[in-house]
C-alpha cells in the first residue's frame, strides 16, 4: 500500500511542477521524459528544428523547468525492486518460451535407377549411363519406386501467445525479411544472470599472493637536457 501511495505522492508533485509552466514549455518536459533526447523533444514540442538544440538547451535551464523534469525523472524513474525483477525475467528467459513445436506431414517421393551388373557382379555405371543416353527424354528421377508420407515437428514462433503471458518485453531485436521470415534476439540471460549476481553479492573476488613479490617501478626518460 505505501508504494501506491509513493506513486500517488510522485504523481501529485509532477502534476504541480507542470501547473507552473506554460503551454510549449510544459509540452517540451512531457516529450523530453520519453527519450531524453532534446532536440528531438523540442520538434515535437512545436519548436522549429533549426532552432531546436538551442531552445531546448536555454528552457531546460529555467530553474522551473529544471524542477519539473526532476519531479517526472523521480516519478518515472525503476524503483530497485523493479529493476531486479526485470532483470531477473531475462534471466530465466528462453526462446522455449517464444515457440510452439507442431506436427507437419511432408511427402517423401525418391527414385532410384536400375543399374546392370558386370560379369564380375560389379554396378555397371557406364552401361547404365549409355542405356539412358540412348532412350529420349528420360531422367533416372523418370521411375519413381518408393513415395511416403511421415510426420516430423517442426518448432514455429509463437509470438501471440508469448504476448499473452506478458513475456515480450524479453525481446530485444525484431526482424522481418522479404521474405515474411520472423527473426527475433532476446536480452541476454547470461548478462542478467551475472548482473543479478553481482545485486546479490554471489561473486566476490579473491586475490591470494604467495611467496615473494615484485614491484617494478619504470621511469620516464630524462627530458632534462
Amino acid at each position: 500500500m505505501a508504494e501506491y501511495s509513493d506513486q500517488a505522492t510522485l504523481q501529485a508533485a509532477f502534476d504541480a511542477a507542470l501547473a507552473e509552466l506554460k503551454g510549449k514549455e510544459r509540452k517540451l518536459v512531457v516529450e523530453y521524459l520519453r527519450d531524453l533526447h532534446q532536440r528531438n523533444a523540442a520538434i515535437r514540442a512545436g519548436y522549429s528544428a533549426h532552432t531546436a538544440d538551442v531552445q531546448a538547451s536555454q528552457i531546460l535551464r529555467k530553474l522551473k523547468v529544471r524542477q519539473a523534469v526532476n519531479a517526472g525523472l523521480a516519478l518515472y524513474a525503476m524503483p530497485a525492486d523493479e529493476v531486479l525483477a526485470r532483470l531477473s525475467q531475462q534471466a530465466r528467459g528462453s526462446m522455449a518460451d517464444f515457440l510452439r513445436i507442431d506436427d507437419e506431414e511432408i511427402t517423401l517421393t525418391w527414385s532410384l535407377l536400375s543399374v546392370p551388373e558386370t560379369k564380375d557382379g560389379e554396378a555397371d555405371i557406364a552401361g547404365a549411363v549409355m542405356q539412358l543416353a540412348a532412350m529420349e527424354n528420360v531422367k533416372p528421377t523418370d521411375r519413381v519406386l518408393h513415395t511416403a508420407t511421415i510426420k516430423r515437428p517442426i518448432a514455429r514462433l509463437d509470438l501471440l501467445e508469448a504476448g499473452r503471458r506478458g513475456l515480450l518485453g524479453l525481446v530485444k531485436k525484431y526482424g522481418l525479411d522479404d521474405k515474411g521470415k520472423v527473426t527475433i534476439e532476446l536480452y541476454d540471460a547470461q548478462a542478467a544472470q551475472q548482473l543479478l549476481g553481482k545485486a546479490h553479492q554471489l561473486f566476490v573476488e579473491k586475490t591470494e599472493y604467495s611467496g615473494a613479490v615484485t614491484i617494478k617501478v619504470e621511469y620516464g626518460a630524462d627530458r632534462s637536457t
